[in-house]
């Protein structure tokens, strides 16, 4: 079962840091070894923006449509499609998605929230995997 953890950041750090994902993922990684030092929460609060949970819920039913069940409370999401599950623990910065497979968090439910926003980061620690969920957009300078 593969644990991902998913935050959105701020656009201004998502642009900068789009190359350097690897130092995300390195801060990440040291804020989850010591959530309560005040430096590492200071910089994880500034840098990501809460999950507007009740929004990205009504986004991802759109998407998925009724072929999907979507069965939500107050801190967890659950979506199946006939026989695979994905769950979701939510809190205000950071979402908790357990899953069978990459490819099954892809199917139900990275797909539909890459329409919501661009600036959404995901690492899995236990496997050192790391990424954003969509690419950076170009702005065109004329």
């Amino acid at each position: 079962m593969d644990k991902l953890s998913l935050f959105w950041l701020k656009d201004d750090f998502a642009f900068h840091y789009y190359h350097k994902s690897d130092l995300l993922y390195h801060f990440f990684s040291q804020y989850h070894s010591n959530p309560f030092d005040s430096v590492y929460k200071k910089q994880f609060q500034f840098i990501t923006r809460d999950l507007p949970r009740d929004q990205i819920i009504q986004h991802i039913k759109a998407r998925l449509g009724s072929r999907y069940f979507v069965h939500n409370d107050k801190r967890k999401i659950d979506i199946q499609y006939d026989y695979i599950q994905l769950s979701i623990e939510c809190y205000d910065k950071e979402w908790i998605i357990h899953c069978s497979s990459l490819q099954e968090a892809e199917i139900m439910f990275f797909e539909a929230l890459r329409g919501y926003h661009s600036t959404f980061f995901v690492v899995n620690f236990e496997e050192d995997q790391y990424g954003w969920l969509s690419p950076v957009k170009k702005e065109i300078i004329l």
